[in-house]
């Protein structure tokens, strides 16, 4: 082969390398560091400078004792790795749009071929060409490709903000329980304190014949219940303090000795302002859950499109240039690729499967959200409606409890019937604060009904899809 020859046919070649690697993006090993990630999560804190930058942020005062509920529900949002899943969900999606609207890989080769002899009147044996192999998508299935990633990316950033919702919600949830977990500790201890003095003073009456053996034994046995009650609702008061840590996304220790107080003011007390029926069409045109299952739908409605689209083949188109010993020569190929004989009939078909499917849901989700708020208002009416009752019974033992003192106080009763009195009061306080404590449950159940922003008592909510690692506080 004459060495020109061998030039003409190299040169294209590492033209066509060069164009073909230029632009192309590097692969960047990111390995996992498993001891890293335990080490972070050991080392997580309320008092994380990330954490009280995101609050500030958020219109709220990091606290320096004791939390709300609502607070937490934040911290939740900040450190919850759930949170951070739905986010890679979300990323994923947007680069699907960019999958989504590119155009049918292009081919170029170059192809030589030698003659065992120059054809007559030609000066070489040799013939070189430039070959090109392009398509073009008809049915316009590229829009529908695209149209449906966009819906998709859209449903996935609506749940990253249902999860956080969802997540603040039973973060919020547990800070209450925790509440409601300490009140009764201490109401337990105090009706234990309290069955020590009648035990006590039941036992002096009978040294002194004034009780009988079966009175005793019935104090000592309510003393023994009264402790075995202490035990469990502090048991109950860990494991409240445990799904805390968890609902936060904590280590136990974070949250091990902080204090939680309830928020002021009860939701429940403004349902009489708030109408049902108004309540519940704002949240089914607002809360994220629903918009993320409506954005679904339009991506499955956009499924049943691009299935049709794709009945339609591609047009393909091939070019060439070559060089066919010593003449030029120009050639145009056209045809089409992926001929359907069946015109895409089960893609079709699965497609308008898979929107009726994703309009059930949307059915769904609507049924779920108006009957979570239909019962969080009879959750909260009947909570009320308990309240009121338990505090005319409240009422009445602090009246039988001042009429008793001034008896004792004149000498007309006893100190074991003051004693009694006092462990009537202990016990309807028990009764109060397991009243109070549904009345908390109803109000944050409402709470986490009623879609976020402007009305719910949980405030602005933040942009939650941007928060990410870098937002936190560096490895120690």
């Amino acid at each position: 082969m004459h060495p020109s020859n061998r030039r003409s046919t190299a040169i294209p070649l590492g033209l066509v390398a060069a164009l073909a690697m230029s632009g192309c993006v590097q692969y960047h090993p990111v390995p996992l560091d498993a001891p890293g990630l335990a080490t972070d999560f050991a080392a997580r804190r309320l008092d994380d400078p990330g954490l009280r930058r995101f609050l500030s942020g958020n219109g709220l005062t990091p606290p320096t004792s004791s939390w709300t509920p609502r607070t937490l529900a934040l911290v939740a949002v900040f450190f919850h790795p759930g949170l951070d899943l739905s986010r890679a969900a979300w990323r994923e999606a947007v680069a699907g749009e960019i999958t989504a609207g590119g155009r049918p890989a292009a081919a170029v080769g170059v192809s030589g071929d030698h003659a065992a002899r120059p054809d007559e009147g030609k000066s070489t044996p040799w013939s070189v060409a430039l070959n090109a192999d392009l398509s073009m998508e008809l049915g316009r299935a590229r829009g529908a490709r695209l149209a449906r990633a966009r819906a998709l990316s859209l449903a996935a950033k609506l749940r990253v903000a249902a999860d956080a919702w969802r997540l603040a919600g039973e973060a919020q949830a547990a800070g209450m329980a925790l509440v409601v977990a300490h009140g009764a500790v201490e109401n337990a201890t105090s009706e234990r304190f309290t069955l020590d003095t009648v035990l006590t003073l039941t036992r002096l009456r009978y040294e002194q014949g004034a009780a009988s053996v079966a009175e005793v034994s019935r104090a000592e046995a309510d003393v023994l219940a009264a402790g075995v009650a202490v035990s469990t609702a502090e048991q109950a008061q860990l494991g409240a303090r445990a799904s805390l840590a968890q609902s936060l996304g904590l280590p136990f220790a974070g949250v091990e000795t902080i204090a939680v107080v309830a928020d002021s003011g009860a939701t429940c007390g403004t349902i009489d302002s708030l109408p049902l029926a108004a309540v519940t069409a704002a949240a089914l045109q607002t809360r994220p859950d629903v918009g993320a299952q409506l954005a679904t739908y339009a991506g499955a409605e956009l499924d049943v499109r691009l299935a049709v689209a794709e009945q339609y083949p591609d047009l393909t188109l091939g070019p060439s240039l070559g060089w066919d010993q010593g003449i030029g020569r120009w050639t145009l190929n056209v045809g089409f690729a992926r001929l359907m004989l069946g015109r895409n009939r089960g893609s079709i078909a699965q497609a308008e499967a898979r929107r009726s499917g994703a309009a059930a849901l949307v059915d769904s989700v609507q049924q779920s959200v108006a009957t979570e708020l239909a019962r969080s208002y009879a959750e909260c009416r009947r909570a009320l409606e308990e309240t009121v009752a338990v505090d005319s019974v409240w009422k009445g033992a602090n009246t039988r409890l001042s009429q008793t003192t001034r008896a004792f106080e004149r000498g007309e009763t006893g100190a074991l019937d003051l004693a009694l009195a006092r462990l009537d009061i202990a016990r309807v306080r028990a009764a109060v604060s397991t009243a109070r404590g549904h009345l908390i449950a109803a109000n944050v159940a409402l709470e986490r009904a009623l879609p976020p922003g402007k009305g719910n008592p949980m405030g602005a909510w933040p942009d939650v899809t941007e928060l990410t690692e870098a937002t936190r506080a560096p490895r120690p």
